[in-house]
């Protein structure tokens, strides 16, 4: 949907009325310029756009470069690989939006102007708002005007793993295909002005954080056609590592890194023509290159959910309405599908377990069909290979909800966007019915989000996105999984068996695969300690599992004996080289 410029400011207007009439929404700005937090207090005086600090390529961000440019400092070979290229950077200091003294933890979501058919009354830029998770209150929001007439829907939104920057999907055009419109909006979360903008090929889609398996703070952006960039925050968000629809060979949707973060699992629909069922390509965050396909069966794979424990992924099938369950235990080589059932919705878009991992809840988009669902539907995640039935559906009123982030403050809640109803809806997974309803301000769309809890200086740390639990809400999840397992073990005198208490190796395998804290190592580490919840263990020495057991606090529940700890190190120098991952 292409806007008129006459449209535009008239939408424009509107917007300046409504708020007018409501002093909570926040003022549309420039990308660069300050406004009223959202908080109620009298907004600043205006201020000048910050200074342009470097022009990297070009000083026109609705520009294409040159084909004759020369690489900037930015470049690398993974961006000119996919088409990524660094536009324009900014000053982004300046006054703070908010205050994460009375606001400590909060959802970072997108704003838009709606898209296919569905249209904001209030909102035509692409922008960002950000909620209190305790209080559901709005705290700040802003939108970004590029000075063009028409923007692309963002479709979603990521925050770094430290909270420091908010990445913001869309286009200098309105069309899906229009080709070198794509932008990326990287915005300081403290004064919510604009630091980056890195041109895309194609029109951008969604963006993650995670944490590799060499412990390096990341963050996955993807395009709508298959370009894929995962970028360092450290370093100036310089794009470390990519892969694109070449590298799959086939057409590559949403990507998501499992929870050691040494492999990100994409969903692959075949290509063009072809009738043939889609699946998952596993690419190796080492080498960005695929090491397994696997097949969901159904030619419209979405969404991909993991079990904390590692042992198993769950994907959302778009065309046959179901989830497939792929068993993740061991080498990637040895992974395969293990079950298929009913995803309870028609549609479905995004999933996600919950706490305690026996519901797997969907999100009724009516993907591939009506593409209007207001809906989410249960799966039985526990039954699973055995059952194909479905626990139910239940009506929300969120109109095509696409994305569902656990609410690390809340544990029974599950925050849905709805960038068809205008709407966050608030769902109680315990009670199972719709327990708040946050309007957006503006009126403006919404897909997808980020919690993050701040510290009073403003230091941050993910807790949950479209990627899952990350940090202390993964490892408290964890640890819960581990104690309940370890409540329902047998006796630990009875997990002993036979085993030769002379010889140190036989009692360090026992302790590690079965006994401590009754569930064994291998439930975090994984069987052959490679790594799963927890790092990779294999040559870890005595003090190594010595110290985890005293500062790890998903590990506080392990009592282990000093002759124990040895054994299992001396089991662990059985296992292979040492790895890096700490």
């Amino acid at each position: 949907m292409h806007f008129s410029k006459k449209f535009h400011l008239l939408l424009r207007w509107r917007s300046l009325l409504a708020m007018a009439a409501v002093a909570s929404l926040a003022l549309v700005v420039a990308c660069s310029s300050d406004d009223d937090d959202g908080t109620g207090d009298a907004a600043p005086a205006a201020t000048a756009a910050p200074v342009v600090q470097t022009i990297v390529q070009i000083g026109n961000p609705q520009a294409q470069p040159p084909a004759d440019a020369a690489p900037s400092g930015w470049n690398t070979t993974w961006s000119e690989k996919i088409g990524f290229t660094l536009l324009e950077t900014f000053d982004s200091s300046g006054d703070l939006a908010w205050s994460p003294a009375d606001h400590s933890d909060v959802y970072f979501t997108s704003m838009g102007p709606g898209y296919s058919g569905i249209l904001s009354d209030g909102n035509t830029l692409p922008g960002l708002a950000v909620f209190d998770a305790k209080t559901n209150e709005l705290v700040a929001s802003r939108t970004y005007d590029l000075g063009v007439e028409s923007y692309f829907e963002p479709h979603g939104l990521g925050v770094s793993m430290d909270g420091r920057w908010a990445y913001l999907p869309t286009a200098v055009s309105a069309g899906f295909g229009d080709v070198g419109t794509g932008r990326w909006l990287v915005v300081d979360t403290q004064t919510l002005k604009i630091k980056q903008i890195i041109g895309t090929a194609t029109a951008p889609h969604h963006a993650s954080a995670f944490v590799d398996g060499e412990g390096n703070s990341r963050v996955l952006l993807y395009t709508f056609r298959g370009q894929a960039g995962v970028l360092d925050p450290g370093s100036d968000n310089q794009v470390v590592g990519s892969w694109d629809n070449g590298t799959l060979t086939a057409s590559g949707y949403n990507a998501f890194a499992n929870p050691t973060g040494e492999y990100i699992f994409v969903t692959i629909r075949p290509a063009s023509g072809m009738e043939s069922d889609g699946g998952i390509a596993v690419i190796d965050t080492k080498t960005w290159r695929v090491v397994k396909n696997i097949s969901t069966h159904d030619p419209s794979p979405i969404w991909v959910e993991f079990e904390a424990g590692g042992e198993h992924a769950y994907v959302s099938n778009g065309h046959h309405s179901s989830i497939a369950r792929i068993r993740t235990v061991g080498p990637p080589p040895t992974w395969e599908l293990d079950g298929i059932t009913q995803a309870g919705t028609a549609g479905p878009y995004g999933i996600r377990l919950n706490w305690d991992e026996t519901q797997l809840w969907a999100s009724g988009k009516g993907e591939g069909s009506h593409n209007r669902g207001q809906s989410i539907g249960l799966a039985d995640p526990v039954r699973m290979p055995t059952s194909w039935g479905t626990p139910g559906e239940w009506p929300t009123g969120c109109l095509r909800n696409d994305h569902g982030t656990l609410n690390p403050v809340d544990k029974s809640e599950l925050w849905l966007s709805c960038n068809s109803s205008f709407e966050t809806v608030v769902w109680d997974m315990d009670a199972r019915e719709v327990k708040a309803r946050i309007p957006m301000p503006l009126g403006a769309s919404t897909h997808s989000g980020s919690f993050v809890r701040y510290a009073p200086d403003f230091t941050g740390a993910m807790l949950s996105d479209s990627n899952g639990l990350h940090g202390v809400a993964f490892q408290e999840k964890a640890q819960a999984l581990a104690v309940a397992a370890a409540a329902k073990a047998p006796p630990l005198e009875d997990l002993m068996g036979d085993v030769d208490l002379s010889d140190p190796i036989s009692v360090g395998e026992n302790v590690f695969q079965r006994t401590a804290g009754g569930i064994g190592c291998q439930f975090c580490h994984s069987q052959d300690a490679s790594g799963g919840i927890g790092p990779r263990l294999i040559g870890r020495t005595s003090a190594d599992i010595a110290g985890a057991l005293d500062r790890v606090a998903a590990m506080q529940f392990i009592n282990l004996t000093n002759e124990e700890i040895q054994a299992v190190a001396a089991y662990l120098v059985t296992l292979g080289e040492p790895g890096t991952t700490e």
